[in-house]
């Protein structure tokens, strides 16, 4: 059975748990140290999860926000790429192969992880980077949350149109600060190979889309309406995570937090799992969500940098008076309706029933 070449970009190395980040107060610029020594928390501190809890982290909620329906529609949709002519079942079964013996997380990143996500060049993308210039978020005075470094992320090319933008949300939306990594990172991937533990994984799906989601809600932020709703305010990421042949999507997302002490809390919802195991058509189903996530991901940056950019050309008139989405909503800049497509529009979107592209 021939065996399957894995596209070159994708390489791999691991950094080691609890890598060290720089002290900084809740939710503020890195550059800007503490006094006293700060201890920062990642997935891998067995009491990360109880730590998270106590800062907003909601996991699986009671109620489902639209995104989350709305992520469980975007991973049916059909892609004529992956039809049995075009995807044969000879490939859906050397992955199949490669997942079955429980590979090291270098095999699934060279042998599997490639040939489901597609290689999507148009997609800005990058592995195993510790995202050290992010603002910490969910500080106490001596513990705060540590910065991530996922295994693979996606987001928007840092191009000179967007230089205002990077300026005004630096701290939020640019991962590394003497690079020119995509910025604004909405998709994260955490694979574990053999050995690795699921639970880990889920954790790390956390610590990742809590900082996705925080930096997606800061760029809405700049181009609301005056009318902006909760669900418009939103900012969502998506991670996937895999773990002993099963792949499993979340989404983590902000919303009105429902305590005095913080602005927001972050909800995570596992929307959908599939077991690489047996018939192709499974890993044609996998294969087909991963791809669409991965389109999606990059829709909704570019809706949301387009509007931030327009907010941003308002800003040079004297006239516009600028507030962030924290102030009352009158004395919001509002953007005329037709000059923008509004997140609901977007999420109201029929499924269009095959591919879909996003050009960046």
């Amino acid at each position: 059975m021939p065996r399957l070449i894995a596209p070159a970009q994708y390489t791999m190395k691991r950094n080691p748990p609890n890598a060290a980040t720089r002290a900084s107060q809740h939710d503020v610029p890195v550059s800007s140290a503490a006094t006293t020594p700060i201890r920062h928390i990642s997935a891998y501190d067995k009491y990360f999860e109880r730590y998270v809890k106590d800062h907003g982290v909601v996991f699986e909620p009671t109620t489902t926000p639209q995104i989350v329906n709305h992520l469980q529609s975007i991973v049916r949709r059909r892609r004529a790429s992956l039809d049995p002519d075009t995807f044969p079942d000879l490939m859906c079964h050397e992955i199949l192969n490669t997942v079955a013996r429980y590979p090291t997380q270098g095999e699934l990143f060279s042998d599997a992880f490639p040939h489901l996500t597609g290689s999507h060049l148009h997609i800005p993308h990058a592995q195993n980077h510790h995202f050290s210039n992010l603002a910490n978020m969910m500080a106490d005075e001596d513990e705060v949350i540590a910065q991530p470094q996922p295994d693979y992320y996606d987001g928007h090319a840092a191009s000179p149109e967007n230089h205002r933008l990077r300026k005004e949300l630096y701290h939020y939306i640019v991962p590394l600060e003497t690079s020119d990594l995509p910025m604004l990172p909405n998709l994260f991937v955490e694979l574990k190979g053999r050995g690795g533990d699921a639970y880990v994984a889920r954790l790390q799906a956390v610590q990742d889309g809590v900082f996705g989601a925080r930096g997606m809600k800061r760029v809405r932020c700049l181009a609301l309406r005056d009318d902006a709703s909760d669900e418009e305010k939103m900012g969502c990421a998506v991670v996937i995570t895999y773990s002993a042949r099963t792949i499993e999507a979340h989404a983590i997302y902000t919303m009105p937090s429902t305590s005095a002490e913080r602005e927001e809390d972050y909800h995570v919802s596992t929307f959908d799992t599939w077991t690489l195991a047996v018939h192709p058509d499974i890993v044609r189903s996998a294969t087909q969500a991963l791809r669409n996530l991965r389109d999606w991901a990059a829709q909704e940056r570019e809706i949301a940098i387009r509007e931030a950019n327009e907010r941003m050309a308002l800003r040079s008139s004297p006239s516009v008076k600028v507030k962030d989405c924290g102030e009352p909503p009158n004395e919001r800049l509002s953007l005329p309706r037709s000059e923008k497509m509004t997140r609901q529009a977007h999420l109201r979107q029929s499924d269009h029933g095959e591919d879909f592209k996003c050009t960046l």
